[in-house]
């Protein structure tokens, strides 16, 4: 039986500073130019935003250099900034690649954002979904990989307008499959995920952002 192939956005988010902050320029031309902008479109209160988050990140990053007392702290909390910015824009790109009409228009809207490619089987669970509940207007199912057995752990749902201000929609010590009702039909909702579990040793990392089109 053959399976639907998914195409999915990757923009790879590099350990090196520099190299980040350079792609980030790029990726933000590639997306506010032609083709780009042709495929999604981001307000310009918000290319205004992200810009001024890179440009503290480049200032912070300058200061980080001159090892001065707390300059890396505040680099990193710049960095964190500005890499949410990166896992929002990829989810624009993913929900528009995703409501193309075929494989090749989904390549062709990815690569033409600044991304790249990579193709995977749909019957291949992801680690974190959301999905429209059929039949049931403005309802929608998460979907987080469940903790290994014996493992003690509770799923944080997490859900945003913008994708920078996330407020918990659900929190769960029973099921890794949870439902929000109340999203308005029509509207954009940027989603994560968070697990904690009893074999955590420091608090762990929120998922990649999700967007979803609320049906």
């Amino acid at each position: 039986m053959a399976y639907k192939k998914r195409i999915i956005a990757v923009f790879a988010i590099s350990r090196k500073v520099p190299q980040f902050i350079s792609d980030m320029h790029e990726l933000m031309l590639k997306l506010t130019t032609a083709p780009g902008n042709t495929y999604i479109t981001l307000a310009a209160g918000v290319v205004t935003a992200i810009n001024g988050r890179i440009a503290t990140l480049v200032a912070d990053e300058a200061a980080a250099g001159t090892r001065a007392e707390g300059t890396a702290a505040t680099r990193d909390i710049s960095l964190a900034a500005v890499v949410n910015d990166a896992n929002m824009l990829k989810a624009e790109v993913q929900l528009a690649s995703d409501s193309a009409a075929n494989e090749e228009a989904s390549r062709q809207i990815i690569q033409g954002c600044g991304m790249r490619v990579k193709t995977t089987n749909a019957r291949v669970k992801p680690d974190f979904a959301v999905t429209n509940v059929v039949n049931t207007q403005g309802m929608l199912r998460f979907t987080s990989k469940a903790a290994d057995k014996g493992i003690v752990a509770s799923y944080i749902f997490q859900t945003s307008s913008n994708g920078i201000n996330f407020t918990t929609a659900v929190v769960s010590t029973r099921s890794s499959v949870n439902w929000v009702s109340g999203a308005v039909p029509g509207t954009k909702i940027y989603c994560r995920k968070q697990v904690i579990t009893n074999k955590d040793t420091g608090v762990p990392p929120y998922s990649q952002v999700v967007l979803v089109l609320v049906a």
